[in-house]
């Protein structure tokens, strides 16, 4: 009786650092401010320093409560709540780099004169421009870090929005360098 007892006090246990987890995640609100562009106001993700903090202070919490003895009844419970913090970082991640190289290249590309020299880019920038700007306005209306992160396919969306802007800015660099060739110093 005092092991079945201490097996289900421990499991319990348990369950109540998930659940705490769960609740805090489904709470945590997006820190947004506004990116002002010739396209009008942006939402954007502002300062995620919190948001990172707790994230990576819930993936300790259940990694040792995968390392539990007790974890056998809650073992998928647990798993899941790793993956999804797990997804939850990697999106962060690509969202934030996704967005260092759009608000550079949005205002570059605003400009009516790179779009006639850099079409084909102009293209590839206008295509991310509206997947960027549908994320932020999702960010917006949602505000919950962990549903929107959580949507289908939205970290390999945000990986080929990385590589397109990694792309338009290595053609954007050469563009330039032709220029700064053709008209030294």
């Amino acid at each position: 009786i005092n092991a079945v007892s201490s097996v289900a006090t421990g499991e319990y246990a348990l369950v109540k650092q998930i659940a705490k987890i769960s609740q805090l995640w489904d709470e945590t609100p997006f820190v947004l401010s506004t990116n002002k562009s010739a396209k009008g106001e942006t939402p954007v993700l502002g300062g995620l320093d919190d948001i990172m903090m707790m994230l990576e202070d819930h993936q300790v919490q259940v990694q040792t409560c995968m390392a539990s003895r007790y974890i056998a009844g809650i073992k998928t419970l647990v798993e899941d709540w790793d993956a999804k913090l797990k997804t939850i970082f990697d999106v962060l991640q690509e969202w934030t780099s996704v967005q260092k190289s759009w608000m550079y290249l949005e205002f570059i590309f605003s400009s009516g004169d790179i779009k006639k020299q850099l079409p084909e880019e102009s293209k590839m920038f206008t295509m991310v421009d509206k997947v960027f700007r549908n994320l932020m306005n999702d960010a917006a209306t949602t505000n919950n870090v962990a549903s929107v992160c959580m949507e289908d396919n939205l970290l390999d969306s945000l990986v080929q929005a990385t590589e397109n802007l990694d792309r338009i800015q290595k053609r954007l660099e050469d563009y330039l360098e032709t220029k700064r060739a053709a008209f030294p110093r």
